[in-house]
C-alpha cells in the first residue's frame, strides 16, 4: 500500500490598498490597514464597508430601505436629479440619472447614494454607491414611473413625521456608529499612546540609519501637529504619523531582530484595537439581554401605567425585532457592525483589565504632559538627532557605507509591505 504525500497549499491572503493600489499580502499589514478603514467608517458614519478588493459596498438590506423611504428632488441638472431623503437627525443625499438606451428603445434610471468621507490627512472622498436601477419603455411616462418606483414625492407630501420603521436597520447602524465614535475616543487615544511609546523605545534601543531617519522625521512631524496637542485624539494622530514614516522608510530596515520587535508591537496594538471594539459593541447587547431577562411582572407594570401609547410602542418594538432579524448582516463580516434596537455604551468600562481601569489617571497625566510637550519639542528633535547620530556612527560597521539599498526588496512575513 503506497503512502501518498498530501501537499498542503497555504492560501495566499491578499488585500488591496485603495489609496496606493498596491496589493497587501502580509497579515500584519492587512490587519493594520483594516483598522484605518474601520476608522473611516466610524468617523464618517458610513453605511457600507470596504472589501478585500478595495471596493466600497453597502449591504442589500440598507439599499432596500433607501429605496422604500420617501424622498424629494431639490435640484435638476439636465438628466440628473439631486435628491434628499430626510431622517430623524438629518438627511441623506442621492442622485437619480436618466439615460437613453436607443438601441432597445428603452430608458434606464439609476439611483445612487452619496456619502462624503473625510480622511485624516484632510482630503475628502465622495463615495457613490448604486442603490438600484429601473429600466422601462422610453415613453413620456418613464419619469413618473421611475419616481414612483423609487418613492420620490413632492416635499409637501412628506409632512412633519418620519416613518422610522421603513429605515430601521439604517437608523440602528447610525446609532451604533455614533456610540462607538463617542465612547471609543479616550480608550483609542490611550492605546495609540502606548503603541507610539513602544515603537519609539525600539528605535532608540536599536540605533541605525533607519531608526535615525524615523526618529528625526517623527520629531519634525510633532511640530506639524503642535496645534492638535490639546485634542482628545492627539495620540491617534501621532500614531498615524509615526506609522506613515515607518512605511516610507521600511526599505532601509535590515535588522531581523528589529523587524520582529516592530511586528510584535503591531500585533499587540492590533489585539488591543480589536478588543476595544468588541467590548464596545458587546455592551449594548448585554444591556438588551438583561432587559429581556427581566421579570415579566415588571413589564406588565410598565405597560399598565402607560395606557394606549405604551401598547403602541410595544407593537412597534415587535415589528422592529422582526425587521432586524430579517435584514441582519452575514456573520463574520469584519467591518459590518451588528444592528440592535437600544444602543447603550455606558457599561463598556465594566470588567476591564487593570490596564484599562487606569485610563482616567493616565488621561489626567497625559493632559499635564501635553501642556509641557510643546515647549520640549524643539529640544527633543535636537537630542534625538544628535544622540542617534552618535550611536549610529559607533555601532554601524564601515562596510555598511557601501551597501546599495534595494528598494524592490521586502521583508515578507517579517516586515511591513504597506
Amino acid at each position: 500500500m503506497e503512502n501518498k504525500e498530501e501537499k498542503i497549499v497555504e492560501e495566499k491572503i491578499e488585500y488591496k490598498n485603495r489609496e496606493t493600489g498596491k496589493v497587501l499580502t502580509n497579515p500584519i499589514d492587512i490587519s493594520y490597514y483594516k483598522t484605518l478603514q474601520n476608522d473611516l467608517i466610524i468617523e464618517n458614519s458610513l453605511l457600507g464597508h470596504f472589501d478585500k478588493l478595495g471596493k466600497y459596498v453597502i449591504e442589500k438590506n440598507f439599499l432596500v430601505e433607501l429605496v422604500k423611504t420617501k424622498k424629494y428632488v431639490v435640484d435638476r441638472i439636465e438628466n440628473k436629479y439631486v435628491i434628499v431623503e430626510p431622517y430623524t437627525d438629518g438627511e441623506f443625499k442621492l442622485t437619480l440619472v436618466i439615460e437613453d438606451l436607443k438601441a432597445e428603445d428603452k430608458k434606464i434610471a439609476t439611483l445612487r447614494f452619496i456619502e462624503f468621507c473625510e480622511k485624516p490627512e484632510g482630503e475628502q472622498e465622495i463615495l457613490k454607491t448604486i442603490v438600484a436601477t429601473y429600466k422601462d419603455d422610453a415613453d413620456s411616462f418613464f419619469i413618473k414611473k421611475a419616481f414612483k418606483v423609487f418613492n420620490i414625492v413632492e416635499k409637501s407630501e412628506l409632512g412633519d413625521e418620519i416613518d422610522e420603521e421603513v429605515m430601521l436597520a439604517i437608523l440602528q447602524r447610525l446609532k451604533l456608529i455614533k456610540g462607538l465614535k463617542k465612547n471609543r475616543i479616550a480608550m483609542y487615544d490611550f492605546i495609540s499612546s502606548g503603541f507610539v511609546d513602544e515603537i519609539l523605545a525600539i528605535l532608540r534601543a536599536n540605533p541605525s540609519k533607519f531608526s535615525e531617519y524615523v526618529l528625526r522625521k517623527y520629531g519634525e512631524g510633532l511640530l506639524l501637529l503642535k496645534d492638535k496637542i490639546s485634542k482628545d485624539n492627539y495620540y491617534i494622530l501621532v500614531k498615524n504619523m509615526l506609522v506613515s514614516i515607518l512605511k516610507s522608510a521600511i526599505h532601509q530596515q535590515k535588522d531581523e531582530n528589529v523587524s520582529n520587535l516592530l511586528n510584535n508591537a503591531f500585533k499587540k496594538y492590533l489585539s488591543k484595537y480589536s478588543e476595544m471594539h468588541e467590548e464596545l459593541i458587546a455592551a449594548p447587547k448585554e444591556a438588551i439581554k438583561k432587559k429581556q431577562d427581566a421579570p415579566k411582572t415588571q413589564v406588565k407594570s410598565g405597560g399598565s401605567s402607560g395606557g394606549g401609547k405604551k401598547k403602541k410602542a410595544g407593537k412597534a418594538k415587535v415589528v422592529a425585532k422582526k425587521a432586524v432579524k430579517k435584514g441582519s448582516a452575514k456573520s463574520g463580516e469584519v467591518y459590518y457592525f451588528d444592528n440592535s434596537k437600544k444602543q447603550q455604551f455606558n457599561n463598556y468600562k465594566e470588567n476591564q483589565s487593570s490596564e484599562k481601569k487606569s485610563l482616567q489617571d493616565k488621561n489626567i497625566a497625559k493632559t499635564k504632559t501635553k501642556e509641557n510637550k510643546l515647549e520640549n519639542i524643539y529640544s527633543l528633535i535636537d537630542k534625538i538627532s544628535s544622540s542617534v547620530l552618535v550611536a549610529t556612527q559607533v555601532s554601524i560597521k564601515q562596510s555598511e557605507k557601501n551597501i546599495e539599498i534595494n528598494f524592490k526588496k521586502t521583508i515578507g512575513d517579517k516586515g511591513f509591505e504597506m
